[in-house]
């Protein structure tokens, strides 16, 4: 298991001073957050018109011997009609930053919003076929509230892009507000995951943080993953209030999750 972190748990924080902290932690992976205005460092489409930054993003990653797990564009097809093909736009220009920076994948959702579901279909299947073409990985993550809300849409859609082109983000406190037990969707999408953002779901709050509190909906997850035992990367998100400190917080989830891997 190699443990990562999205950026956006550092969005009061420059970026580069983002890595620095996140190298000394002990961190192996970062994810880069680039969802639309959500938090993230960087808009899309300009970074990915940007070659000369996306070298200092690459070299500064090799600098502190991280790796990037993938580049998260959430919100594909979200809101009015007129708005479509700007998201497609953004998603194409991920694509092209993920393989500037050698993340092996490219992370979206599906808000609701006036795309009918063939739309989102038909266009996710053009666009994961774009990311395939280049050796990208095209995850979708499950929301509450959107269109894509929990593991039967999910199933749904990925059968229905078809080709193997999509596979999960799994992140488990969304299956919670689901109504759904995450280890068990964890099981199902067993071969089927594509990256994981592990977040905690604590007192009816998706986006808790990690502490290792032991028989937690995070620490279960991280216990069955231990158990299999699981390769890829589980990056760490949160955003349980927008005024923590970022520093203090991700050293405590790390710190967390190399005690219970010890203890499993």
């Amino acid at each position: 298991m190699k443990i990562g972190i999205t950026t956006l748990l550092y969005h009061k924080r420059g970026f580069f001073k983002c890595l620095d902290d996140i190298a000394k932690i002990g961190y192996e992976y970062v994810e880069l957050n680039c969802v639309r205005g959500y938090y993230g460092h960087f808009n899309s489409i300009q970074l990915a018109d940007s070659p000369e930054l996306l070298e200092m993003i690459a070299n500064a990653l090799k600098k502190n011997n991280l790796k990037c797990s993938g580049v998260d564009c959430h919100g594909l097809y979200q809101g009015p009609r007129f708005d479509m093909r700007y998201t497609e736009e953004y998603t194409e220009a991920t694509i092209k930053i993920a393989k500037a920076v050698g993340a092996p994948m490219v992370i979206t959702s599906y808000p609701h919003g006036d795309a009918t579901w063939e739309e989102r279909v038909n266009g996710t299947r053009r666009l994961a076929q774009m990311a395939r073409a280049e050796g990208l990985g095209f995850a979708v993550e499950a929301e509450g509230g959107f269109a894509i809300s929990n593991s039967t849409t999910m199933q749904k859609f990925i059968d229905e892009v078809g080709d193997g082109l999509v596979t999960v983000n799994f992140d488990p406190s969304h299956y919670m507000v689901a109504g759904e037990d995450p280890v068990e969707v964890l099981r199902k999408f067993r071969n089927e995951l594509g990256h994981i953002h592990f977040k905690e779901y604590t007192d009816g709050k998706h986006s808790a943080y990690y502490k290792g509190t032991p028989d937690s909906v995070a620490d279960r997850v991280l216990r069955e993953l231990a158990s299999w035992p699981y390769d890829g990367v589980v990056s760490v998100e949160t955003l349980a209030d927008i005024c923590d400190e970022p520093e203090a917080m991700s050293r405590e989830i790390f710190a967390g999750i190399q005690k219970r891997l010890k203890e499993f």
